[in-house]
């Protein structure tokens, strides 16, 4: 067989995205002779070959061709995703990975074949000898990425995953693993760090699917929240790179149990000081994870305000996972307290969704469901909501009633009287910091709890009219609400 017309199509077209315009009858003659050399097993030729079916991935005309039995069963061999596939060049492997992700992105059905040869268990167990002893980065990266494609697309791959791996040590060592390493110099291992924690993401998505016990593989969770911690105060440079990340980080912190948010803080540094410490939450050691994911709401927020329309995917998972990290744990909760609210002072004469503080910038998030019913307003409620102890009148004066009665009326907390212990069910401990400042106190009177801020004075309507004028104005008044109440 005349092998050179592979190795000038594949020359030709390597770096050709627009596949379309190659005429038919001459990728027809290629994948028919792709196909007879490979089935053949010839070795020397095997990447140029493979080569052409990744290519031919680019076409639509050619997707459902390139996941037919006979195709995909040459591409799980020559990826070796068998016991028994022959040993292949590096080379080849990444290819035909490369080809398998694209065939299996455009058509999910095809997963089913590589569930039904053990392919999945064959990519976890390479996946972890790579990470013992990395030989191609390259081959962990499209292996970790079909991992994620399989976890993203289908379900039975998923649950399969979870059931038989989440409980392996392979997560935990392959976290490890990339918290050693320098992703300045080795940038490769940041991606193929963001694809593990999509794939670790879909597995806990999965948990969630099947609506299993918050505890199921706690333990786990548990090892993992602990990684995570010390991945999200990993220096990471540029900026943007490490809001990448740890956005992949608060992703998975929103399926963890609540029982393993305590992991986020750090150990103190003296144990048998910290025994009698009550304000841990002071203790700048201790919440170097918390610090972080303030700062990323903050950046999240700038984000938002350049691009309104994707406020769900840039604010929801980290305003959930604060709100549901600081009902977890008290330490937790009066930290993003002290940093989120902290108490109020001078800052009453202006409106609370007036300013730049955290505060005031997630108060202007309260009314967004007036304009785009996005979620994010009922989030940053029940964030402020949490951090006020589930105190209403608490909420309400650092939100103001106007912009906090939404959030009162969606859950029927309108009703509560300012003497009730709401909504408190021992969550929280009884005692209570001081939530104003002398200035505060100073002001209190003169707060309008429906604005939430000092009104400025008001010229007085009557002030410069005569009696007279006075007298025919109140007349007006009784006139109106007389025909009001007819």
């Amino acid at each position: 067989m005349d092998l050179s017309k592979i190795s000038e199509f594949r020359q030709k077209n390597e770096l050709n995205f627009n596949v379309e315009s190659i005429p038919d009858e001459e990728k027809s003659t290629i994948f028919s002779k792709c196909m007879i050399l490979l089935k053949n097993q010839d070795v020397e030729n095997v990447a140029d070959a493979l080569t052409c079916f990744l290519i031919l991935s680019r076409d639509p005309e050619y997707h459902k061709q390139l996941a037919e039995n006979d195709v995909l069963s040459i591409l799980i061999r020559e990826a070796g995703l068998l016991p028994n596939s022959p040993e292949r060049p590096h080379d080849s492997i990444v290819i035909a990975l490369k080809c398998l992700s694209n065939v299996l992105f455009k058509n999910a059905s095809a997963i089913q074949c590589l569930r039904l040869n053990h392919c999945l268990d064959t990519l976890l167990e390479r996946c972890e000898s790579q990470v013992k002893s990395p030989t191609d980065l390259r081959i962990l990266q499209f292996d970790i990425k079909l991992l994620f494609l399989c976890s993203a697309l289908e379900s039975a791959s998923r649950l399969e995953i979870l059931t038989s791996h989440f409980e392996s040590e392979f997560f935990t060592d392959f976290l490890q693993w990339s918290l050693k390493a320098d992703y300045t110099a080795q940038p490769q291992i940041f991606n193929i760090t963001i694809d593990m924690l999509k794939f670790i993401f879909n597995l806990c998505y999965a948990k969630r699917e099947r609506d299993y016990d918050q505890n199921l593989y706690e333990p786990t969770f548990r090892i993992l929240t602990t990684n995570i911690r010390d991945m999200i105060v990993k220096p990471v440079t540029p900026m943007d790179r490490k809001m990448e990340l740890v956005s992949h980080l608060v992703n998975f912190l929103t399926s963890v149990p609540l029982s393993c948010f305590t992991e986020l803080l750090f150990p103190p540094s003296n144990l048998d000081e910290s025994l009698a410490k009550v304000d841990l939450h002071s203790d700048s050691n201790v919440t170097l994870a918390l610090a972080v994911l303030v700062d990323f709401l903050e950046y999240q927020l700038d984000q938002n305000d350049m691009a309104p329309a994707r406020a769900p995917q840039l604010l929801s998972p980290i305003l959930t996972v604060i709100a549901t990290a600081s009902k977890a744990n008290r330490t937790i909760r009066k930290y993003f307290r002290m940093i989120i609210l902290p108490p109020l002072g001078s800052d009453v004469k202006r409106l609370p969704e007036s300013g730049s503080t955290l505060r005031n910038r997630l108060c202007n998030r309260l009314t967004a469901k007036l304009h785009n019913d996005d979620g994010t307003a009922e989030a940053t409620a029940l964030l402020i909501f949490i951090l006020c102890k589930e105190k209403v009148d608490r909420a309400v004066k650092y939100s103001g009633f106007g912009n906090f009665v939404g959030f009162l009326s969606r859950h029927g907390l309108l009703a509560r009287s300012s003497g009730s212990s709401d909504g408190d069910d021992g969550t929280y401990s009884p005692e209570s910091s001081d939530s104003e400042t002398e200035e505060y106190r100073v002001l209190k009177d003169q707060v309008n709890p429906v604005t939430g801020r000092v009104e400025p004075p008001r010229q007085d309507p009557m002030e410069g009219l005569s009696e007279e004028q006075k007298e025919y104005e109140a007349i007006q008044l009784v006139n109106k609400i007389d025909k009001l109440q007819r």
